[in-house]
């Protein structure tokens, strides 16, 4: 009611244009087509009003009240609130509802003073204000100040930005740099690697960058920490790939607190809006000289792709956190942590992005969520207990630099055979072969099992992995220095007698030695006669879904190599009969010996 500024427009946009008045009284140029009719030209005010740089400014603190001065972009009306400093702070709506105004004219300052304080305690004046268009600006906040006493001056706070060489070859240095911009100086900065290890640290005395340089061993995340004079610190992060020979996936290099887990979001991650509401943010994390994708949504809580854990309970009472209990309680070989997948995921290859790179494998074992579906569901549950038929599978599905795809199959539970008898779950590590997806850019994971419904499988779509790209454990038997036909279950240990075992050549074997060297679905394995030759072959054997690997050398020989004396024991390591047995003594006939120097003879013995 105070302002004569027009809230719109009217007829005053009718005026004639005059060359030789080209700006109003405060110097603006005035519309050459359009003038205003009066002195000062008309403006609209489509925007909010803004606060100048520089305020509010708290003044004349006294024990029951405080002035703030302001300055707007804007004509309109200012209101205040003063809330203690311990308070949460209101909304726009609430300070316009204050009783406390002030006429502000546009760019000039206005003070208003704000009562009903209470000595020595801490307040904060929030203002707004309404232009005359009646758009309300955003909540601003005064300085933090004593009733009766001062402005409490706000210590900056730290600000920090973390980056670093994207890729480097193994063995070489990687630059990390840190640019700090806000803070007080001087400042201490430390680098660590995704273990918290310290492995660099540096001073910068004033804003700027600092560079340290680390050569790491596997694609890792860094992060750096920044403490000022006044001991506030602020913290960043940044990944580096290492290119060149893979490194084994051991997820030792995360950092995770004793009994814990990690499941998203990644700070550096991409948001997209969420399928059912929230956001998903889209990240990763690495290990080894592998990437593996995350996607956390913000309002659910909820994650899918690969997460990574070291808890030790084996059992499922609610999903958090017992979604991160593999069946095992601990990491392959009884290390600590293991990364957990669910639902959909990929994995990268960092050290040969380009080309690609041959997977060995990994080892895999079930989650604690899935083996309580698959053996203890109740009739009343979303998905059933297994009974003969069902299976639960993983599927990985590699991509090659060509465009092509290959696809390898993994049963997590197979129930399947009319043989009971042969139904399992995996509830120890087991060995995962990915050598025929061949060289890879990346894997997808996705799942299939026999218990579906209308959102895809009903049966919780996880499992627990841990070595990805490591090696398979392989037993190597004594020398076999007979032909003919060896029964490979000498070289096992089977838990259960009434269960099928299945016998496969664990490596492909060469031309020649395919030709001479087969296996029987029983364990039989034969060489043909007069196949006199020194190799080995590595075999395997799975009995509900565990694998065992053997390697079994044969140093096999023909005809008699000369005849065995009285005192020919001096150079031989091991004697054998013709049957490949192992013997203590001579024995009279033909004996197999394998000398000091590692040579297969076959002798005669008087």
């Amino acid at each position: 009611e105070d302002f004569l500024a027009p809230v719109a427009a009217g007829n005053l946009q009718s005026a004639l244009p005059l060359a030789y008045v080209t700006k109003d009284i405060t110097g603006t140029e005035r519309n050459a087509e359009t003038p205003t009719i009066g002195a000062y030209e008309f403006d609209a005010y489509t925007d909010a009003p803004v606060m100048a740089e520089g305020y509010p400014v708290i003044s004349n603190i006294m024990d029951e009240s405080a002035d703030l001065k302001v300055k707007f972009n804007q004509t309109g009306i200012a209101q205040f609130v003063a809330k203690e400093a311990t308070e949460t702070a209101p909304t726009a709506e609430e300070v316009s509802a204050s009783e406390i105004t002030l006429s502000v004219y546009k760019n000039e300052a206005a003070t208003a003073t704000v009562g009903g304080l209470v000595k020595d305690k801490e307040y904060i004046i929030y203002s707004v204000m309404t232009g005359v268009g009646g758009k309300m600006s955003e909540v601003y906040a005064s300085s933090k100040f004593v009733a009766g006493g001062e402005v409490i001056k706000e210590i900056p706070n730290v600000k920090v930005a973390a980056e670093a060489t994207e890729s480097v070859e193994a063995g070489s240095n990687a630059e990390l740099k840190a640019t700090v911009s806000e803070g007080t100086a001087p400042f201490a900065i430390s680098w660590t690697n995704g273990k918290h290890e310290v492995i660099a640290t540096a001073n910068l005395d004033d804003f700027g960058s600092a560079t340290s340089t680390y050569a790491p061993s596997e694609c890792d995340l860094y992060y750096v920490t920044v403490t000022d004079t006044n001991g506030k610190t602020a913290s960043d992060t940044c990944r580096v790939a290492v290119t060149g020979d893979a490194v084994t996936a051991t997820f030792e290099n995360l950092y995770l607190d004793e009994n814990s887990f990690w499941a998203g979001p990644d700070t550096k991650g991409t948001p997209t809006e969420g399928l059912y509401g929230g956001n998903d943010i889209n990240g990763s994390f690495v290990s080894g000289s592998y990437q593996f994708s995350n996607s956390f949504n913000d309002q659910y809580s909820s994650w899918y792709g690969f997460a990574y854990s070291n808890r030790t309970a084996t059992d499922f009472n609610t999903i958090t956190p017992d979604q991160y209990n593999s069946v095992v309680g601990k990491g392959y070989n009884d290390s600590e942590n293991f990364a957990v997948a669910y639902s959909s995921g990929e994995i990268k290859v960092l050290n040969k992005p380009v080309e690609g790179d041959e997977i060995r494998g990994f080892y895999i074992t079930n989650n604690a969520y899935a083996v309580n579906t698959i053996a203890y569901a109740k009739p009343t549950d979303y998905a059933h207990k297994f009974e003969q038929g069902d299976f639960l599978k993983v599927i990985f599905t590699g991509h090659h630099a060509d465009g092509t795809d290959a696809k390898v199959e993994y049963y997590l539970a197979d129930y399947r055979s009319s043989k009971a008898a042969d139904h399992y779950y995996l509830d120890t590590w087991q060995w995962v072969d990915l050598r025929s997806l061949g060289k890879v850019t990346s894997i997808d994971i996705s799942f299939d099992g026999s218990d579906k419904g209308g959102f895809g499988v009903n049966t919780p779509t996880y499992f627990c992995m841990d070595n990805f790209n490591g090696e398979r454990i392989v037993a190597e038997a004594t020398t076999q220095v007979a032909g003919g036909e060896v029964d490979l279950k000498q070289f096992f240990t089977f838990d259960d007698a009434s269960a099928t075992v299945s016998y496969a050549f664990a490596d492909a074997l060469p031309e020649e030695l395919a030709q001479n060297v087969s296996l029987s679905a029983d364990g039989k394995l034969s060489i043909k006669k007069n196949f006199y030759e020194k190799f080995d072959v590595t075999v395997s054997a799975t009995q509900k879904g565990k694998i065992q690997f053997v390697k079994i050398p044969f140093d096999i020989v023909n005809g008699i190599n000369a005849v065995d004396g009285e005192n020919a024991d001096s150079n031989v390591a091991a004697r054998y009969n013709i049957g490949g047995q192992k013997l203590n003594a001579r024995q009279r006939g033909v004996n197999i010996i394998r000398t000091t120097t590692g040579k297969m003879l076959k002798v005669g013995v008087r």
